[in-house]
């Protein structure tokens, strides 16, 4: 079946998501034409959900054998998204925050050796929603996860590593008690 090029770059994203309703605001996090996903919905790559959308398992794993490398561009429009205050918003109720999150972290483990400012942004945030949740032991793995990051791209004085480095320790206190 035929797919254009945008419509490729979807399925890709969504190859890298987990197997489960992906919510209908991915085509604002994916910066794409509601137009493509209807589309892909049409041949069957993906389906409508409730909630919104989804991707078979067996899809997704002919897709990643078929794209076996992963580049950064594919999916640099999510990627930027995610650590935007619209995607986990602090009100959010706690389903919502948890999907979101179980989305980040399975498009970011494939790209944790991506030494780019917005994924430090993006760890920084999924520290922050475990912080919030009291999951320490996680919040300081994505804390230092960012701090790496920050300190190869930005350097020991910026603020983002400083503050990074703040809430580490922080988070080891609170770990501690």
């Amino acid at each position: 079946m035929r797919k254009n090029d945008e419509q490729k770059r979807i399925l890709k994203n969504f190859a890298l998501m987990p197997s489960i309703d992906i919510p209908r605001e991915v085509k604002e996090w994916l910066g794409c034409n509601i137009n493509d996903i209807s589309g892909l919905t049409k041949l069957g790559w993906l389906s409508v959900s409730k909630n919104g959308y989804y991707m078979h398992p067996i899809i997704k794993e002919s897709i990643l054998l078929q794209y076996e490398e992963k580049k950064y561009e594919d999916f640099e429009a999510i990627i930027r998204y995610m650590p935007r205050d619209e995607y986990i918003k602090e009100g959010d109720i706690y389903t919502q925050v948890h999907t979101r999150l179980n989305i980040a972290e399975s498009v970011m483990s494939h790209f944790c050796d991506v030494e780019k400012v917005e994924v430090g942004l993006l760890f920084n945030n999924i520290a922050e929603v475990y912080r919030n949740q009291a999951e320490y032991a996680k919040a300081l793995e994505w804390f230092q996860k960012a701090s790496a990051i920050y300190e190869k791209v930005l350097g020991l004085e910026h603020h983002y590593t400083i503050e990074t480095n703040k809430d580490i320790a922080t988070v080891k206190t609170l770990l501690n008690q």
